[in-house]
């Protein structure tokens, strides 16, 4: 029995760390079966872990030299020798084309229902192909479950919903993280001022993620307390969309009310989640949302809203269990900046949402999200 177990995405976002938590859990179950295939698009390179084999291939000139067109020709040369091959996120589907028995994660269709790049449509349609060829669908939300069985035409029974986790000894509460050592230093860094209040946000500048609500919130929010600062985690994802951002904030003066970092480790993330006062997450579109996971986990104040699988992972006080954030439309920037005050001013109401998120951050867990993943595999393999 062999499995390959296909990678493109770092650790350090969603997808990546996904494939890396969900590794951890199968390797420890098919110790001598799993090869990993890590594929680089930006380099044109793929590396098989178990084997130690490398396949490098030679970009080819303009825009057929993209990373996109690079894991399409990567999938191409990874050999027929698998028993079961699992394409950890969509973009890696066209695996599923190639052999008899194939698992394919899905994290979200976004890219070929609403493509952010137009002229990417076509290519983003073919990546994608290979979902319907699927032995198994693995969807990391119910809304994403739905929504891929509808836009495909697939039967629902095909898809399994297997949720994100989030890592504890990684993400958690640091007692007076603020009058540390590190906090008083990530201040100095960030040229925030010790009483500065700070509000956070994780994520790129994609269309969907809504970030001029972000910069709209804090807008209001400086009309009350001018001592507040922004810190944008993440990088832009699209040109575009650190455009708009920028001319949002500059409407409103406040590019010194901003601090953006790029790139991080979770350990450093952890740290910001416990040096700022809340985390901003106006999302319209989220195939999961780990980013409000792991502040809740953190014991951070979540302030996001009821769009997509969102509700899922925050609760709604309904289907999906207690709520454990403020959570708004979309649209509704004053009931957000209202939420960030009640926060900023330690409403009782902020403790109680603060302990059910964390009650709520207890439910997910990737060694629950991997026994899943292992009965899926189990089935599959028989």
């Amino acid at each position: 029995m062999k499995i390959g177990y296909i990678t493109n995405a770092t650790v350090r976002g969603g997808v990546g760390n996904r494939a890396g938590q969900m590794r951890k859990v199968l390797g420890e179950k098919y110790p001598e079966s799993m090869d990993e295939i890590v594929i680089n698009g930006e380099e044109g390179k793929m590396l098989i872990k178990g084997g130690h084999e490398q396949v490098l291939i030679r970009r080819w000139p303009g825009v057929l030299g993209s990373k996109s067109v690079n894991w399409a020709r990567l999938i191409r040369r990874i050999k027929p020798e698998y028993d079961l091959v699992h394409a950890t996120n969509q973009s890696l589907s066209l695996a599923a084309k190639r052999f008899a028995r194939s698992i394919v994660t899905v994290h979200d269709i976004i890219e070929v229902k609403e493509p952010q790049d137009k002229r990417a449509a076509w290519l983003n349609k073919y990546l994608y192909g290979g979902i319907m060829e699927a032995s198994q669908i693995i969807c990391v939300s119910e809304f994403t479950a739905d929504e891929t069985a509808d836009f495909y035409g697939l039967e629902r029974d095909k898809i399994e919903v297997i949720y994100n986790g989030v890592d504890r000894e990684m993400f958690y509460p640091i007692t007076e993280f603020s009058e540390t050592v590190v906090g008083l230093e990530w201040r100095r860094k960030l040229k925030i001022e010790e009483k500065t209040k700070i509000l956070l946000y994780v994520g790129s500048e994609h269309p969907r993620k809504n970030v001029e609500a972000v910069i709209e919130v804090l807008a209001r929010v400086v009309e009350k307390y001018p001592d507040t600062v922004l810190i944008k985690v993440g990088g832009a994802g699209i040109l575009s969309g650190r455009e708009r951002m920028l001319k949002t904030i500059d409407k409103h003066g406040a590019r010194d009310k901003v601090r953006f970092i790029k790139d991080i480790s979770s350990e450093q993330l952890n740290e910001l989640y416990n040096l700022s006062e809340a985390l901003i997450f106006p999302s319209r579109y989220e195939g999961f949302g780990l980013p409000p996971l792991e502040a809740m986990a953190a014991g951070t104040p979540v302030i996001t809203t009821d769009a997509a699988a969102l509700p899922e992972v925050m609760g709604d006080n309904g289907k999906y269990g207690e709520k454990g954030g403020f959570i708004y439309d979309p649209d509704d920037v004053e009931g957000m900046a209202g939420a960030v005050i009640k926060v900023w001013e330690s409403d009782s109401e902020v403790t109680e949402i603060v302990e059910a998120g964390r009650r709520r951050a207890e439910e997910f867990s990737w060694e629950k999200s991997g026994e899943k993943l292992v009965q899926v595999y189990n089935k599959m393999l028989i």
